[in-house]
């Protein structure tokens, strides 16, 4: 939900089981007529209840750090959205890297 109201994307592929990433995005504005299309990366996780030594920030630079790992899917060209969900007082936090 969040990445289809704050980016011009949507999800077209759920990611291999032991992939690195959860879901490839594509582009709204996507043009079938050329070879390369505009696509992004989504990594997604959710918190059950946030405490000091696990919250929003530190599972995003978690995740990121991970994907930064040796030519990892955010190391490369393609962007990688990271969304992490708290579901006990819902909040959440969306990055590009």
């Amino acid at each position: 939900m969040l990445v289809a109201e704050f980016t011009d994307y949507h999800g077209y592929e759920q990611s291999a089981t032991g992939d690195r990433i959860d879901y490839h995005l594509r582009s709204s504005q996507r043009d079938d007529t050329l070879i390369f299309n505009d696509t992004v990366k989504l990594e997604v996780s959710g918190i059950d209840r946030e405490s000091r030594s696990n919250t929003l920030e530190y599972r995003i630079k978690e995740k990121k750090a991970r994907l930064d790992q040796r030519g990892g899917p955010g190391s490369n060209s393609n962007s990688t959205y990271i969304c992490v969900v708290e579901f006990s007082n819902p909040k959440s936090a969306m990055v590009l890297t």
